[in-house]
């Protein structure tokens, strides 16, 4: 979902500026440094794209969020949690 404001154009051309000639690895680094970017949604983000990709494989739901909560080093309810709930 992509927000409106009236200072979107102000805001993206200040960032553009900051992260010119960086590559997009260190653009998310330099975002998540400077706070601009949530890691908290970041990683939800991450566990339902690796939930996704397990189910696509064809493992099960709930065997998928096991595997994931695995990589991720978390509890199996914290990934369920990221599927469930949407963080802003």
């Amino acid at each position: 979902m992509m927000v409106h404001s009236r200072h979107r154009s102000e805001i993206e051309e200040l960032l553009t500026g900051e992260c010119k000639g960086f590559s997009a690895g260190h653009t998310i680094v330099h975002l998540l440094d400077q706070g601009l970017l949530s890691y908290p949604s970041s990683r939800a983000y991450l566990a339902r794209r690796k939930v996704e990709e397990q189910m696509r494989r064809g493992v099960t739901k709930v065997a998928a969020m096991e595997i994931v909560a695995e990589e991720m080093g978390c509890a199996y309810e914290t990934v369920r949690n990221y599927l469930y709930h949407r963080y802003k």
